[in-house]
């Protein structure tokens, strides 16, 4: 942020700070990213987060694309061409999407904080139901990615009657408890907080 005491107008304050913001959404994204990598690699992190943190991934990989695209165009400038090509205003403008992606991705872990599996999904669904239409393709992108193993829990189930939920992310929940002999009646029941809210409670029980 800039410091009050530098003689600047109040508009391109404004626009230092917002880029300021850029930087630290982006370093807040990246750090639960590397952490929840770390986790990955030891084998802590449950499937969904793993889908998530790849998707996470592909839209940071975007915005170093990004960087690197204005650090390579500013390379072929002269230190006075420079300040024609890239000033403040500019720069604020070609991080506008950035930007609103980034807001998205911290809202997004702000939100799963100690969620999985479906949970995961259902949380960001709802943010799939924003007015603008650019929002929910990027939501709908990342929400993509993230239910991946959620439906092929679905399909392995319902094809051949297979449950492999190490970290209970599944609606369909197991009971070890129960003897053989009860299997199809006391054995499986639903877990309705795991069910992604883009699947009905109904459709729900027809898949159990």
């Amino acid at each position: 942020m800039l410091q009050h005491g530098v003689q600047v107008t109040p508009s391109t304050r404004k626009i230092i700070n917002e880029l300021c913001e850029l930087g630290w959404l982006f370093k807040k994204v990246n750090d639960w990213l590397k952490r929840n990598v770390a986790d990955s690699a030891s084998m802590d992190v449950n499937q969904v987060t793993q889908a998530l943190c790849f998707s996470i991934q592909s839209e940071l990989n975007e915005y170093f694309r990004l960087m690197a695209i204005l650090d390579s165009q500013k390379q072929r400038y002269t230190e006075e061409d420079t300040v024609n090509f890239l000033n403040l205003r500019k720069l604020y403008l070609w991080v506008q999407e950035p930007m609103e992606r980034m807001k998205w991705l911290a809202l997004i872990i702000d939100q799963i904080h100690n969620l999985k599996g479906g949970a995961i999904c259902s949380t960001i669904n709802t943010f799939a139901l924003n007015g603008s239409p650019s929002v929910r393709q990027f939501i709908n992108r990342i929400l993509k990615e993230v239910s991946a193993p959620i439906l092929s829990m679905i399909k392995t189930w319902m094809i051949e009657g297979e449950i492999n939920d190490p970290f209970r992310e599944f609606f369909v929940d197991t009971d070890p408890n129960v003897p053989d002999e009860k299997l199809w009646t006391n054995k499986y029941k639903l877990n309705f907080i795991m069910i992604p809210s883009f699947l009905s409670n109904e459709l729900a029980k027809k898949i159990l």
